[in-house]
């Protein structure tokens, strides 16, 4: 019998990021939101629970991604990731959690206006991602509020946001746009090698 998989190591920012969330640090969650609109790095209540979790080996390609996702946890503090059974690149991805409020409530018909911000968030270059993100993440937070959303996933999709054959915006969309009877895709390995522990002393 082949032994099952070890589970995924988590980032330790997203690992930061639950443990204030679970202490319920609301002046750290605040501190958080503070960030939420404004470039990376420039909000100093942010330092403490960002910058000790930045890879020191590639600064430069997670500083955006670090600051982003620490401020949308702020607005969201709801982090889940998949079951085993569930683990496709599709199903971890930020179009998945927003598909819970792709129909109009109450209805089977796509919400066209979720649809139309979904596809500009889609459409964005790096510079209007925490633009886009932030308005969708508000929406979801007031029309799902129990939605999870994968951090970790969150993170590694907004650094390779830029990657030149698009898979991020394509896995998003799949993720989106897929039908509840839709088959199940089959699982990818898991995609948090991006992300590694930094060395507080380099």
């Amino acid at each position: 019998m082949t032994a099952p998989a070890p589970p995924a190591r988590q980032h330790p920012l997203i690992a930061r990021l639950v443990q204030l969330k679970e202490r319920d640090d609301r002046a750290a969650l605040a501190a958080l939101r503070r960030g939420l609109g404004k470039p990376p790095g420039t909000v100093p209540e942010m330092f403490p629970y960002v910058e000790p979790f930045i890879p020191v080996a590639d600064y430069a390609g997670h500083v955006d991604a670090a600051y982003l996702v620490a401020s949308l946890f702020g607005l969201h503090p709801t982090h889940g990731e998949p079951s085993p059974e569930a683990r496709s690149r599709q199903q971890r991805g930020f179009g998945a959690s927003l598909a819970r409020i792709r129909l109009r409530e109450g209805t089977t018909d796509d919400d066209e206006g979720v649809a139309r911000r979904f596809g500009a968030l889609l459409n964005c270059d790096r510079e209007g991602l925490p633009t886009h993100l932030r308005h969708l993440m508000t929406l979801l937070r007031s029309r799902a509020p129990e939605a999870p959303i994968d951090y970790g996933q969150l993170y590694n999709d907004i650094v390779r946001w830029d990657d030149a054959d698009r898979h991020v915006q394509r896995n998003w969309a799949a993720g989106f746009w897929r039908r509840a009877s839709a088959p199940t895709d089959t699982a990818e390995p898991n995609d948090d090698t991006t992300t590694t522990t930094p060395d507080p002393e380099d």
